[in-house]
């Protein structure tokens, strides 16, 4: 799709696809390692956690959350000198229990979900960006609505 450029693609693109709240971008090629070359260029930190090993399917979300509470938050919120974290929750599921832990420990934290509006989203990015709210937390479906 990307080396045969029309202007039906590019004006289906355009109406269809932009709908997001962040905007949109186009990649012309997708080099390999180039996301981890650009964290490294840029200063940036990511961090992956393997949850431990579990019973069963079901158990997954209370282990990652048990995960999260128990050993990641200290790191993530107390301990933060940057104070520039995002957190990706999978779910709106797992947002609204995190939303709950956060209100229970008095945690700035910037929250933005699929249901939140587009004024509110902005300004929540804002006041992140301008490390007001040392968090931001945002649902995996708010990325693509």
């Amino acid at each position: 799709m990307q080396k045969f450029k029309s202007i039906d693609l590019e004006c289906a693109l355009k109406d269809s696809c932009s709908q997001n709240v962040f905007g949109s971008i186009k990649l012309l090629k997708v080099h390999e390692n180039r996301a981890k070359k650009l964290a490294e260029s840029l200063k940036l930190q990511v961090t992956l956690r393997k949850i431990p090993p579990v019973k069963s399917f079901e158990h997954s979300d209370g282990a990652r959350f048990t995960l999260f509470t128990k050993t990641l938050w200290k790191g993530i919120y107390e301990d933060n000198t940057s104070g520039y974290t995002v957190l990706l929750v999978p779910s709106y599921f797992d947002f609204v229990k995190l939303k709950q832990y956060f209100k229970s420990r008095n945690a700035q934290v910037a929250m933005i979900c699929e249901y939140t509006e587009k004024r509110e989203c902005q300004r929540l990015r804002t006041c992140h960006e301008n490390k007001e709210c040392p968090v931001l937390m945002i649902t995996e479906r708010a990325l693509v609505f």
